[in-house]
């Protein structure tokens, strides 16, 4: 009798409250509606659909391009790389302008450059020029997903964080994979394609630039650094960085080793 009595307690919604703890049913019932979740986030989310759409489909359309052009495959990996090294160069850069002239005109002004650059490859077809852009591409960029998921780390309610940034990969994983599909839109001409890009990228500013919800407000600057990060999680520090380097290195190569394969197979069938 008595053991029934403490497990009927362990149980009981007062007692875990009085504890600090709650119930699973009333855990269950507290969470928010997915769709209630996604209404203050919901420009955001549409800007970030949009800026992947239009990045997903130059990544691909640049390493099919590079390869079409009759670049050595080491100078497309160099001109891909250059994204990756402005990407790290990106987040000493990102903070600083964020805090200098606030979240919406850091994103507008961030991707009106990357739809900038976008054209631009096609001005310049220049391995040096190339390079270059995409080096700085990948300053852009990341100051782009810095603003967009500081701003949601700071909507989210630390319950739902988890939730809402499952929601936002999805997102982004979904619109990268949708960017594959635009492909099929080539008329012959690549100008087209690259055009098509630079639409999407501008088109991202229009959800978060006319949301009426107010901007976050930017806090003090934290003191971190790269140092106390690896002391703290040395772990996590290098598995990340080694699944980082594993799923980019096999992410841009594909399309230029699809299109190969593909030009070879009808040859073969002809």
């Amino acid at each position: 009798m008595i053991t029934k009595a403490v497990h009927k307690d362990k149980n009981n919604p007062q007692v875990l409250a009085g504890r600090g703890q709650h119930a699973p049913n009333a855990r269950l019932s507290q969470e928010v509606p997915i769709w209630s979740l996604m209404r203050p986030i919901g420009a955001i989310l549409g800007s970030v659909a949009l800026l992947q759409l239009g990045s997903g489909l130059l990544n691909t359309l640049l390493a099919v391009t590079a390869d079409g052009q009759r670049l050595s495959t080491i100078w497309i990996g160099f001109i891909m790389s250059g994204f990756f090294v402005g990407f790290a160069c990106g987040i000493f850069v990102s903070g600083r302008l964020i805090r200098r002239i606030g979240h919406i005109r850091t994103f507008a002004f961030c991707a009106a450059l990357c739809a900038t650059i976008a054209l631009l490859h096609v001005i310049w077809v220049n391995p040096w020029v190339w390079l270059l852009l995409r080096f700085c591409y990948g300053v852009a960029f990341v100051t782009l997903m810095t603003v967009t998921e500081s701003w949601l780390n700071t909507r989210a309610a630390r319950e739902e964080r988890g939730r809402v940034f499952a929601l936002y990969m999805v997102v982004t994983l979904g619109a990268i994979a949708l960017a594959q599909q635009l492909l099929r839109l080539n008329s012959g001409e690549v100008f087209v394609l690259f055009s098509l890009s630079a639409i999407l990228i501008c088109w991202a500013l229009l959800p978060i630039t006319i949301t009426s919800r107010s901007q976050p407000v930017i806090p003090d600057r934290a003191k971190s650094s790269l140092k106390k990060l690896i002391q703290f999680a040395p772990l996590a520090v290098a598995t990340s960085g080694v699944r980082f380097c594993r799923s980019r290195s096999a992410a841009f190569p594909t399309p230029m080793i699809a299109a190969r394969f593909l030009s070879v197979l009808q040859l073969w069938l002809q």
